[in-house]
């Protein structure tokens, strides 16, 4: 005799999700540390260096850092840490 299907619907109400504060946004470029963080995309394996380069150039940040990553993993929580620590903002590749 066949199994019964059972379908898990989980409800809203339900659902908790912790509540996150977002970063205010930053007033200007200019003077930033910006981190550029490569998700292993391929259009970002072509665009990284010329992102960089226009916020160097163009919007005259201090200095850009880059961080990679494989497309299917976030960042480990030391990666995260270090970022929040260094850079002003964070521009999260997501290309393809």
């Amino acid at each position: 005799m066949p199994q019964p299907t059972v379908v898990l619907l989980p409800e809203d109400e339900e659902m908790e999700t912790p509540r996150q504060r977002t970063a205010a946004r930053l007033g200007t470029l200019h003077g930033k540390v910006i981190c550029v963080v490569n998700n292993g995309w391929n259009c970002m394996n072509l665009i990284q260096d010329e992102i960089c380069r226009e916020l160097t150039g163009v919007y005259g940040v201090r200095s850009v850092i880059t961080r990679s990553k494989p497309a299917t993993r976030p960042l480990s929580t030391s990666e995260l840490d270090e970022i929040s620590r260094s850079a002003d903002a964070v521009i999260n590749g997501i290309g393809n």
